[in-house]
């Protein structure tokens, strides 16, 4: 596969450089699982958001990377998404659980040619079981192993779990002529991408002026 800008091939390969960072790249991609035609409000992001976390429990991985704005796979390939999904969430080395999902703050309806969005804040739960017997030293070094890569403040211990905590944003948008609606992780790494296909008004509101 050849990316014809090294900012892309350097994102592509962060984001394929750890498994876990891959697993929460791709629950925070997956946020736009069953959201309908007009649901920017904060109500109807919660009510929304609530069917997803069911959804998430239940395992439907595949079905949320339908809601991803279309222009991201130009750049990062659903196929590619859909295989580390799948290598991900049924490795024999853990189990992931969906724990928790808190919708924390959204904000007003934005609006441009052919395109309105509004953007959310929230908060991610997931806990993780490494396979087999482990003792509790083992588990604390994977445990610093993931905080290396995810931050110390989003990893924790507990009954032999590893707790995943993660505090985003995301972008909700909806095009002209097009009934439902498509989200975008407002993560930094992903501005220059976004740059390629967002306007300078929607990436001055979402990531604020440089």
């Amino acid at each position: 596969m050849r990316y014809a800008d090294k900012s892309v091939r350097i994102l592509v390969e962060h984001l394929i450089n750890s498994k876990m960072k891959k697993i929460v790249f791709l629950f925070l991609l997956g946020l736009g699982l069953n959201i309908g035609a007009y649901a920017q409000t904060q109500s109807e992001v919660e009510a929304l958001l609530s069917e997803y976390e069911e959804a998430m429990k239940q395992k439907e991985w595949l079905k949320s990377l339908d809601y991803i704005y279309p222009a991201l796979f130009d750049v990062v390939p659903r196929e590619m998404m859909e295989e580390t999904l799948e290598q991900s969430f049924n490795s024999p080395d853990f189990s992931i659980s969906f724990e928790d999902l808190t919708l924390t703050e959204v904000s007003d309806i934005y609006e441009e040619t052919d395109l309105s969005y509004c953007f959310a804040s929230y908060s991610l739960v997931m806990s993780m079981t490494l396979a087999g017997e482990k003792t509790e030293e083992e588990i604390a070094q994977f445990a610093d192993m993931m905080a290396l890569q995810l931050g110390e403040e989003s990893i924790s211990v507990k009954d032999k779990a590893i707790i995943i905590t993660q505090d985003n944003a995301m972008a909700v948008l909806k095009k002209a002529g097009d009934s439902q609606l498509y989200l975008l992780e407002l993560n930094p790494q992903l501005k220059q991408i976004m740059a390629s296909f967002m306007s300078e008004e929607f990436l001055e509101r979402a990531f604020g002026v440089e």
